[in-house]
């Protein structure tokens, strides 16, 4: 296991972070309140920038790591129903990471105490885990799979984490352990969710086909113990698949 930490610079991702904190917001910045509203944002966000400490850690696992549809490393083992659709020989291999965006919050004086206050500092913290992981994917991840595969054709899946395609919250502690989440002071409480708040983790198969995807909605799955070729959903898009640029999923390298 080798463990890379990677500092994320908030400036390299704030403008990103600002784009999708006015997504987030629906804002129309011609419109004066919309206006006045972001300013006291970003007033509040200048205010604790100090405490916006955007980190990661990742490592790279061969394709041994994935046996009959389970992902077992540092004998902690991840599963979603997904897995299964995944030939075993299409995996070159598998990236796992966790990246946070630190403890930020308004502090305790009463003159910032308020619910609009707390309501932008909470989209502000998940703007910079988004913008975080985008620039993670961009700026390490491509480059470090250009280099280890040179010039064999790959392709990286999306993200697969815990609360998502069916995978349980609770294995957000399984990839802790395998990433060691102390290294960016990343922790799991009692109930499996991951402490600070503002942190995700997941992990990207690097793959040998382009083919290998799930439909939109696989993402939102509760995990259907039958698996997925019982699942209703994929059954009734089986017969009518848009064109493909509609299910992109997996992106060449």
């Amino acid at each position: 296991m080798i463990n890379k930490v990677i500092k994320i610079e908030e400036k390299d991702i704030y403008p990103s972070a600002r784009e999708r904190f006015i997504k987030t917001n629906r804002f129309d910045l011609s419109r004066p309140e919309h206006k006045n509203l972001m300013d006291m944002s970003e007033t509040l966000r200048e205010k604790h920038l100090d405490q916006i400490n955007v980190q990661a850690v990742v490592s790279y696992y061969d394709s041994v790591v994935f046996n009959n549809s389970h992902v077992i490393a540092e004998d902690q083992d991840i599963y979603c129903n997904f897995f299964s659709q995944i030939p075993e020989d299409a995996v070159e291999g598998i990236f796992f990471y966790a990246l946070t965006a630190g403890e930020w919050s308004c502090s305790e004086d009463s003159s910032e105490k308020n619910i609009m206050d707390e309501l932008f500092a909470d989209i502000w913290g998940t703007s910079y885990v988004d913008a975080g992981k985008e620039f993670l994917e961009k700026k390490f991840l491509w480059k470090s799979i250009a280099t280890r595969y040179q010039n064999r054709k790959t392709f990286i899946s999306g993200s697969f984490g815990p609360g998502y395609y069916g995978m349980a919250i609770q294995d957000s502690e399984k990839f802790l352990k395998i990433l060691d989440g102390n290294l960016i002071d990343v922790r799991t409480n009692e109930s499996g969710l991951m402490l600070p708040q503002k942190t995700c983790t997941g992990l990207y198969f690097i793959l040998n086909r382009s083919d290998i995807r799930p439909e939109p909605s696989c993402v939102q799955c509760l995990g259907n113990p039958a698996g997925c070729d019982f699942c209703a959903i994929r059954e009734n898009l089986r017969g009518k698949r848009r064109d493909t640029n509609d299910y992109i999923f997996t992106k060449e390298y």
